[in-house]
């Protein structure tokens, strides 16, 4: 059973970031470290657009986004008979409708 990508850490001299590094030679400096986890790519999916939706099935699994907030992972519950919404619960937190029009990006991953 695939449960997500694991996080890629690396090691990043947040001073450097900031610009409070200091030079102590020659192709050296003194900078605090911090370790931070950064997402790997996600599985493999497929953008839908409104008129692909008649292919969502209950039981799909799709990331949705609304613009300006974070995509977020679930599973399709139902889809209406004429595909203008679905209903999707999100993984975590509750079931959410989506309905065209409403400004959603749609991705279903692929197995």
């Amino acid at each position: 059973m695939h449960t997500g990508a694991r996080p890629a850490l690396f090691l990043i001299y947040q001073d450097l970031v900031d610009g409070n590094a200091k030079s102590t030679g020659r192709n050296t400096v003194n900078a605090d470290t911090q370790l931070v986890k950064v997402p790997s790519p996600g599985p493999p999916s497929r953008l839908l657009s409104y008129h692909n939706w008649i292919h969502l099935n209950p039981g799909d699994r799709v990331v949705v986004q609304r613009t300006g907030c974070a995509p977020e992972h679930g599973t399709v519950d139902d889809v209406g008979e004429d595909a203008s919404y679905f209903w999707v619960w999100i993984d975590g937190q509750g079931r959410t409708l989506i309905f065209h029009g409403d400004g959603w990006v749609i991705h279903k991953l692929l197995h």
